[in-house]
């Protein structure tokens, strides 16, 4: 097994032309082999002062993810992964539109039937939101989760392009379910 696995300073490009094609390889034909990301155990993975780029022509939209970082832990006698992951200085744009700055941070516990999200939090310079929840059965989803935020409505407008967009700040504070059925949807 991979005791650990340390990534400093790693760049990634993603892009995408104007008639859909992109950098990221086609994946092989699955194969018949069932070992998942448990079954590696890997003790530690961390990445350091990473950076995300994304250009999509298609949908003129840019994103810059500076300061990418992850720190995961394997805890053999809980057969669970722990850890954070997020950036800073994450910068979101669409054509013609003024850029995003924002960031994210997730601390998590995951297991081989579903996710604990102890904190997932996005913000910038004058908007917050942060949830709590958890994922089981990665197959078959069931969520649940508690969200609070106040959202500057001067941050839609910017990621909208919507000046009819009037000024203010949305609270928002609630619960979000999800249960997934093999119902066709109405």
């Amino acid at each position: 097994s991979i005791r650990e696995l340390i990534l400093n300073q790693p760049s990634i490009s993603v892009w995408i032309d104007r008639d859909g094609n992109s950098n990221i390889p086609t994946p092989p034909k699955k194969t018949s082999s069932n070992t998942d990301v448990f079954d590696l155990a890997i003790t530690h993975v961390a990445i350091q002062h990473g950076e995300i780029r994304y250009n999509d022509q298609v949908r003129d939209l840019d994103a810059d993810l500076a300061d990418f970082y992850v720190n995961i832990h394997y805890n053999w006698l809980e057969r669970q992964y722990s850890g954070t992951l997020g950036y800073e200085n994450g910068i979101l744009a669409q054509a013609g539109s003024r850029p995003l700055h924002h960031n994210l941070a997730i601390d998590f516990t995951a297991v081989r039937s579903g996710i604990e999200f102890h904190r997932l939090e996005l913000s910038t310079p004058s908007s917050h939101f942060s949830l709590k929840g958890r994922l089981e059965n990665y197959d078959a989803p069931n969520i649940r989760a508690t969200y609070t935020g106040q959202i500057a409505t001067e941050d839609v407008r910017t990621l909208l392009q919507a000046a009819a967009v009037p000024i203010g700040f949305l609270n928002l504070d609630g619960k979000f379910e999800y249960a997934w059925s093999t119902r066709p949807a109405v």
